[in-house]
């Protein structure tokens, strides 16, 4: 799992900083924001299920939405710039085989695909009053 984390950072990385060929600034924090808004939609979805599906609760404060996602964000960013860990990963990334990149890749497609999805059917759930 931690390995797929960090390869979720690395191809962050790639698509800011080598994809781009442009100077973003703090390369790190743009992609622990990138990787952040995703995981955002996962916690949406787990707080909106235990709510609206078990609890009945259909109204939520949007601003409740805000602490989390800066704790993911904080969490994140401190994870990923302490102790050389972003140039480790980059460079472990970079020397690591074709095959397991692309396997990576597959396991990142089905990720993003699955958390946009769930955000998705749960707000449709949510907006036309559907329990399962």
């Amino acid at each position: 799992m931690v390995k797929f984390y960090e390869y979720f950072f690395y191809r962050m990385y790639w698509y800011y900083v080598e994809k781009g060929k442009e100077d973003i600034g703090n390369e790190t924090l743009s992609c622990v924001l990138g990787m952040s808004f995703i995981q955002g939609f996962n916690f949406v979805v787990l707080f909106e299920f235990i709510r609206f599906l078990i609890l009945g609760i259909r109204d939520s404060n949007v601003w409740f939405y805000w602490v989390p996602l800066t704790i993911i964000i904080i969490c994140n960013y401190m994870y990923f710039s302490r102790g050389g860990r972003k140039k480790r990963i980059v460079d472990y990334w970079k020397k690591a085989p074709k095959r397991e990149k692309v396997k990576m890749d597959v396991m990142l497609i089905i990720y993003i695909a699955g958390t946009v999805l769930t955000t998705l059917c749960m707000a449709y759930m949510i907006r036309n009053n559907l329990k399962l």
